[in-house]
């Protein structure tokens, strides 16, 4: 089962998904309130049995809750164009953290977090390339 918060609005009609999903409830708190698992405030939530994609997260404006693994792949490029690109850190946060850019002396670094392991492993492929 997977809930998603809705930190927009309130959980109506026309709000979430709906085609291709089974719903298991819907809980609408009355004032949006702050909620730890959905990291920051939210109006209430939503439970699937599956979960949504991107996209529809996107669309509907919701926030999956809870804890996940964000993979960092830090990518550095030197004054004369090498790079070199590797999974660095694993960090467990309810939200993505934001990419970082570093302009150093010698070389411009850039960290860039990834939601499972295949898609950081595929950017350091695609870095390296």
């Amino acid at each position: 089962m997977k809930r998603y918060y809705s930190t927009h609005r309130p959980v109506a009609p026309g709000t979430y998904p709906k085609i291709g999903h089974k719903i298991r409830r819907i809980i609408n708190y009355g004032s949006r309130q702050v909620v730890a698992d959905a990291g920051g405030e939210a109006w209430g939530f939503i439970e699937y049995e599956d979960q949504l994609t991107e996209k529809e997260m996107e669309q509907y404006e919701l926030v999956e809750g809870g804890i996940k693994a964000w993979f960092a792949v830090t990518t550095s490029v030197d004054n004369e164009g090498r790079i070199y690109s590797t999974i660095t850190d694993t960090i467990y946060a309810i939200r993505k953290p934001d990419s970082v850019y570093r302009e150093l002396r010698r070389k411009d670094v850039y960290i860039d977090y990834y939601e499972s392991r295949e898609a950081a492993e595929k950017a350091v492929k695609e870095a390296m390339a």
